[in-house]
């Protein structure tokens, strides 16, 4: 099933409230720009109706220091980011719309092994080989996903590292269209979009990249996966109703799949690991 709509998401920044955590978690607790985002993540509800003069009033900061912040966070202006009223709701039903859907304990444990079962396949497939040589072959590899994508990534690119490669990991906290429109032939860049509404607010950049681009995701919008050389599909649609395992688990267990057979692959037999001698028979 495509996704029912884009339009929601054609805005330029993916997300308001992905980009004010990054900055509460990246900058110092004494901080301006930490008093700000704690502020309006705190009135995240009613980000629509909060007025600069509140922001400076509550926050200690001057008018031009409100725009800087606004600025440095990728909008032209406070009236920019009320563009995003509606998001706190949206991602409200998202969480709040898994959470009641989902009984704690066999529910979810069947709805998690359900999806790591379909990413399994993947490796039967011979699809995670393929994209673990497509890493080990690339120049530079750029991975860019939605914060919402957990911590697997993170472990990857760790991993990886350890591995002699070291991915660039890009979510919407930041600024990927200029991250992508930078990449060069012979570099590799790796999508994860799980519905592919995130994949399709970068589908412009994306379709100008001139690295060779990968698609993670359950999307089947054949416009969407057409944009990309490689396709990962990690199972069936699973919409945009609320959260999915796949968001977490799923990713999580992709990752883990990915840089264990990168290392399997790759990883000289002598800068491996064991308590004894290893066999080469």
């Amino acid at each position: 099933m495509a996704p029912e709509s884009l339009s929601p998401f054609r805005r330029k920044n993916y997300s308001l409230g992905g980009r004010l955590i990054h900055v509460l978690n990246e900058n110092d607790i004494d901080s301006t720009s930490y008093a700000i985002a704690r502020y309006l993540l705190d009135n995240y509800s009613r980000i629509g109706e909060v007025g600069i003069e509140e922001i400076m009033q509550t926050c200690f900061v001057s008018r031009s220091g409100v725009r800087r912040f606004y600025r440095s966070i990728g909008f032209e202006n406070l009236s920019d980011a009320r563009g995003y009223a509606d998001e706190h709701a949206r991602l409200k039903r998202l969480y709040c719309g898994y959470a009641s859907d989902t009984d704690y304990g066999y529910s979810l444990a069947e709805l998690v092994a359900e999806s790591l079962a379909n990413v399994d396949q993947l490796l039967y497939d011979g699809k995670i080989d393929e994209l673990a040589q497509l890493i080990h072959d690339a120049r530079e590899v750029i991975i860019v996903a939605s914060g919402m994508s957990g911590s697997g990534l993170a472990d990857l690119q760790a991993a990886l590292n350890v591995l002699g490669k070291t991915p660039l990991v890009v979510t919407d906290s930041t600024n990927p269209e200029e991250v992508i429109g930078r990449m060069e032939e012979g570099d590799l860049l790796i999508v994860i979009s799980i519905t592919g509404y995130f994949a399709a607010h970068y589908g412009t950049c994306i379709r100008s990249c001139k690295a060779t681009t990968a698609l993670v995701t359950t999307s089947e919008e054949p416009a969407l996966l057409g944009a990309f050389n490689h396709l990962y599909r990690l199972g069936p649609y699973v919409g945009m109703r609320h959260r999915s395992p796949y968001s977490s688990y799923g990713i999580s267990f992709f990752c883990e799949l990915l840089y264990i057979r990168y290392s399997a692959l790759f990883a000289p037999w002598e800068e491996r690991p064991g308590d004894g001698e290893v066999s080469k028979s």
